[in-house]
């Protein structure tokens, strides 16, 4: 609507003549232009009408509102919640179903354990259930290798760094290190169920269940698991 054309309907809707086609529109008009919003303040005042007009940024939306609009919005506000509601309700599920025991370290095991001393002492932590103070160990600057990749994964993982343990099982499987490749496998599709990747983590484990592997029978169950959610 143009301003010109609100002002010739100033009259007729203070009357409460206006048609109703147009008195949508204009009611749109006017909150959104200040200039005629002014006018209509004027004009209002020299008519002495009531119609709950409020000045400045606070207008009163008591004869603007229309039943239709609020009963969109209410319905609006409840899908919206029904659909977060769902969200963490599927996230709980999938982070139940990722829960693990951490896997077992043992020093000088022949599985590429060439580590630094910075690792040792992370891994004395990590005996200890300090998993925070193991990872922040654990992750300081030093040369890679794949058991530091894996158990770097495995404690950024009980670290809540979801992200962080999937780009070291990735750096382990890019490499097709033997040594944990398996391991790194059946981790990654862990951290794919801890960022809700439900598709991807149940592909993950059907891969590594027709693996010639040890972890095969725990691909097996996380398959069963997953498909059931």
């Amino acid at each position: 609507m143009k301003c010109k054309e609100f002002e010739s309907l100033i009259d007729s809707y203070l009357d409460g003549t206006i048609p109703e086609d147009k008195s949508e529109i204009f009611e749109e008009h006017y909150f959104r232009c200040d200039s005629c919003f002014s006018s209509l303040k004027i004009s209002d005042h020299l008519y002495n009408k009531k119609i709950h007009i409020v000045t400045g940024k606070k207008r009163s939306f008591s004869s603007v509102f229309k039943p239709s609009l609020v009963l969109a919005s209410m319905i609006l506000i409840i899908f919206s919640s029904l659909f977060f509601v769902d969200m963490n309700d599927k996230s709980e599920q999938l982070f139940k179903v990722s829960e693990f025991a951490p896997p077992l370290y043992i020093r000088g095991e022949n599985r590429g354990d060439r580590s630094s001393s910075a690792f040792y002492k992370a891994m004395e932590y990590y005996g200890e259930g300090e998993y925070e103070d193991a990872y922040r160990v654990i992750t300081s600057p030093q040369v890679g290798t794949p058991q530091l990749w894996f158990f770097r994964g495995i404690l950024a993982l009980l670290n809540g760094e979801n992200r962080d343990a999937l780009s070291h099982f990735d750096q382990i499987i890019s490499i097709m290190d033997p040594s944990y490749y398996d391991e790194a496998v059946f981790y990654r599709g862990i951290s794919l169920l801890r960022m809700n990747r439900k598709n991807d983590a149940l592909d993950e484990f059907k891969m590594l269940e027709k693996m010639f592997s040890p972890l095969s029978h725990k691909a097996v169950d996380m398959v069963r698991k997953i498909s059931a959610l």
